[in-house]
């Protein structure tokens, strides 16, 4: 809870610095104070926190690895993205500072929603995390594609709130408490039609988790706003949003609803087909990077998903070493956008870039690789150990999962030669100090990630 005190207080002051017009000193103080909340996330148990009013609603230990590991990446992928957009947000110095002050506190809601164990704290992450957002989608000027974008995303946004409001006042009227380690436990004499409440609830607040992840069948916004959204807040919102809402998902499937494996299991493996190849087979004739990180994403959440299925030798490993590599990896592509100035979305803009800056080639190479999920890189142990953990509970699911997973390596392949196709009179390309940083960070966890979450 120390953390996401000092992250609001670094939002407050990135506000102040705003209205100054120093994005340099606003960068500065946003990075220091990523840093200090993530020691203090790192070392969270290990010292007396400040606010233990908060310490039963808000817990980032026990599921050491799930929770406290999930949480840094969160604040590393951040601290990354303001870093890589600096060259060409600082250029707009009358709304840097509040961008970024906004993304930090969206980051706050995605911690709260981390560690959140009663209902109350889980509706608070997912609408802080959500509102700054939206904001953010409509901060792309001179383009009415990002403010038809914003209202888009508001208007369903708040449609899925009210679903989510719904599954959670059934869910209480079902066990009579907003505790979620609870939920699972025997129904008291006076609960109301539990074994009706219950399931519905349950359902609909799978419905809302799987629209803020984007997946089959409430994917329908993703290509329309993630093509709206800047580059930095696109990458914000593949990772920061994406990780936080599958970490709170997998934790509230595995707690509150896990003995409700037969109620939801149809539904979610349905939605885990669909999603795998509407994203799949919508992808293959993309020409637009963004549109093409939407569809592709749209797959990894149906891929990511089988880590929710009943099953008792899930592990959250599995889930974290393939989601994790996985943002790192996209972040990447679009770090390399950004390098290249592309002034246009198509990919065609990444023609020859292993040929005119093979430093770029290479970061390009193990970006497409990992998400090819080509050994040794990370994305290839976390697909391994979910469909490890698949094929035991849902065989034919885990066959289904193993076949996707070779036909999406074909969806990257293409852009993978687009990257290394010769083009003639092409000029080199420019490093930027603070790109080539976060690419060498995010290739590190693309490459041995998998290392770091189990060990």
């Amino acid at each position: 809870m120390d953390a996401i005190l000092l992250l609001f207080l670094t939002g407050i002051l990135s506000l102040f610095l705003g209205m100054k017009n120093k994005p340099v000193l606003n960068l500065c103080l946003n990075l220091v104070g990523l840093l200090s909340a993530g020691l203090l996330m790192g070392f969270h148990g290990t010292y007396e926190p400040l606010l233990k009013s908060f310490s039963e609603t808000l817990v980032f230990e026990g599921e050491k690895t799930l929770v406290s590991h999930s949480a840094i990446a969160l604040i590393l992928f951040t601290a990354l993205i303001q870093l890589a957009s600096f060259s060409k947000e600082k250029n707009d110095q009358s709304t840097y500072g509040d961008l970024n002050a906004l993304m930090i506190f969206a980051l706050c809601g995605g911690l709260i929603l981390l560690g959140a164990t009663d209902y109350f704290m889980f509706f608070l992450g997912v609408e802080i995390l959500s509102i700054p957002v939206y904001v953010l989608v409509g901060s792309k000027k001179n383009t009415t594609f990002a403010a038809e974008g914003a209202l888009k995303y508001f208007f369903m946004g708040s449609l899925a709130t009210a679903i989510m409001l719904m599954g959670i006042a059934l869910t209480y009227g079902a066990v009579g408490h907003f505790n979620l380690d609870l939920t699972s436990s025997p129904k008291p004499a006076n609960a109301f039609y539990p074994e009706i409440l219950l399931p519905v609830g349950s359902l609909l607040i799978l419905g809302s988790v799987l629209f803020k992840l984007g997946g089959f069948p409430f994917h329908f916004w993703n290509p329309d706003i993630y093509q709206a959204s800047s580059k930095n807040v696109l990458g914000f919102m593949v990772s920061i949003v994406k990780i936080s809402v599958f970490v709170a998902a997998f934790k509230l499937f595995n707690t509150a609803f896990k003995n409700m494996g037969d109620t939801w299991n149809l539904a979610l493996s349905f939605v885990i087909i669909g999603s795998v190849l509407v994203g799949y087979l919508s992808a293959l004739n993309q020409t637009s990077l963004k549109r093409m990180v939407s569809f592709t994403g749209i797959s990894s959440t149906g891929f990511a998903l089988l880590t929710l299925l009943p099953n008792e030798n899930a592990s959250y490993n599995g889930l974290l070493i393939y989601l994790i590599p996985y943002v790192a990896a996209t972040l990447m592509l679009l770090f390399i956008s950004m390098s290249i100035d592309a002034k246009d979305d198509l990919l065609q803009s990444f023609e020859g870039v292993g040929y005119q800056n093979p430093i770029l080639g290479f970061f390009g190479l193990v970006a497409i690789l990992s998400l090819m999920g080509i050994p040794p890189l990370s994305g290839f142990f976390g697909k391994l150990l979910i469909l490890q953990d698949t094929f035991k509970a849902h065989h034919w699911l885990g066959l289904f999962g193993l076949l996707s997973s070779i036909f999406g390596a074909f969806v990257y392949l293409r852009l993978l030669l687009i990257f290394f196709k010769k083009s003639e009179g092409s000029s080199s390309i420019p490093l930027q100090s603070n790109i080539v940083f976060s690419l060498i960070v995010c290739t590190l966890i693309a490459m041995g990630g998998w290392i770091w979450v189990l060990f």
